[in-house]
């Protein structure tokens, strides 16, 4: 989710408000599948609901944190749309975690079938999780950028700061590595016939904190200039800002509203998000890759529209790049802490970094595609082909794995 432009916000209006009819809707299925007269037919019905009421939710907290800008300084104002944009992630991420241990809790004493059947749900809800984090960078990167380029660019090329986007890249090139890592010392310790374990845990929170640390460190340089050379730029000014302090409280009271009923129903729907991942014909893999992402990031999808349409992709290329390596850089090393601190009351939970190698191959491919695309600062129409054409090559073949 990121802050949404107030271009087209006389268009958007009708749609935005008519998708948030999904959310009483979600109430009304959760109802039937779990007390009404049919409990347990209506999981599709309810995870397609629960996915589409996400989108208008996140494209209203965008415009709750866009509101923000003219009245804070615009740095700051930056800073908050990169920490707030992938909340939706975060939110969705610490609910099936906690998820997670509450089936394991569930499982203690319980028969071998009841362990079994714990063990697999969190084995499933740790899936969708990793997924989530390369599905984002995906859906920012090929669909969000891609569609944004199609459409923008059909009479002149975009342009754009080559020299931030080649930040972004270097920074996803960081998420490549680390995540990397975890999943190769395994792969190796299998070869040997070994069992890596606590060692395992313990590369995964070093790679996570070694992310994170450098995630701050990019932010302070990126937003603020610290510890930058030469003569020193200094901070913009605020431009005048349409209201006081009571329109900045008023924002972030509704910024707060619109996260808890996200996560309210996130958290309501876990159990249909992990029945849904794991019936025929999506799999934890396609839900967390594709379908997730999907509802999450839908408002940068109008950001970088919005941002095409004018002719210049600057801001656009800010909100792809700024959200694809918020997720592997800072909502997942969050997870991967969060879980070792619930493991402490609830033994077994550990969020491992161990992608499968679809996983990790797609996410090096869509860095070095990212990297070749921006390296000149412009963008034109055939390249938001070939953007859209990678997305929906990865797109098929994560729902066609069963």
């Amino acid at each position: 989710m990121a802050a949404a432009t107030t271009e087209p916000r006389r268009s958007a209006f009708t749609i935005w408000h008519v998708l948030l009819l999904a959310v009483p809707a979600t109430g009304v299925f959760l109802w039937l599948e779990r007390v009404g007269p049919n409990p347990g037919t209506w999981t599709l019905y309810l995870f397609g609901t629960a996915l589409i009421s996400i989108i208008p939710l996140s494209q209203f907290m965008g415009g709750a944190v866009e509101s923000l800008h003219g009245r804070i300084n615009p740095r700051l104002a930056d800073l908050l749309d990169a920490s707030l944009s992938n909340l939706p992630e975060l939110g969705i991420g610490l609910v099936l975690l906690f998820h997670a241990a509450r089936a394991l809790l569930a499982a203690q004493g319980g028969t071998a079938d009841i362990i079994a059947t714990s063990t697999l749900t969190v084995r499933n809800d740790f899936q969708i999780i990793l997924a989530l984090a390369i599905g984002s960078v995906l859906n920012n990167v090929l669909l969000n950028l891609g569609v944004g380029v199609l459409f923008g660019a059909r009479k002149k090329e975009l342009t754009f700061d080559a020299s931030s986007a080649a930040s972004y890249s270097s920074m996803l090139a960081l998420a490549v590595v680390g995540l990397a890592l975890p999943t190769l010392a395994q792969s190796f310790s299998e070869a040997k016939g070994e069992e890596l374990n606590g060692t395992l845990q313990t590369v995964s929170l070093l790679v996570a904190g070694v992310l994170l640390a450098t995630y701050i460190i990019f932010v302070l340089v990126s937003t603020f200039g610290w510890r930058e050379t030469g003569a020193a730029k200094p901070a913009p000014a605020p431009r005048a800002a349409q209201g006081g302090t009571g329109k900045i409280v008023l924002a972030l009271v509704i910024f707060g509203i619109l996260t808890l009923a996200a996560a309210s129903i996130v958290g309501y729907t876990a159990d249909t998000v992990i029945q849904a991942a794991t019936n025929d014909p999506l799999t934890p893999l396609s839900v967390g890759l594709v379908l997730l992402p999907l509802a999450c990031n839908f408002g940068e999808l109008f950001s970088v529209l919005s941002s095409a349409r004018k002719g210049d992709l600057e801001d656009g290329m800010e909100v792809v790049g700024g959200s694809a390596v918020q997720v592997p850089l800072l909502v997942l090393p969050i997870l991967v802490f969060a879980a070792a601190l619930t493991g402490l009351v609830v033994p077994g939970i550990f969020l491992s970094l161990i992608f499968s190698p679809l996983e990790l191959i797609v996410l090096g491919l869509v860095t070095v595609i990212y990297a070749l695309i921006t390296q000149d600062g412009k963008a034109s129409w055939l390249e938001g082909v070939e953007l859209f054409a990678v997305f929906v090559l990865i797109s098929a073949t994560a729902l066609a794995i069963h």
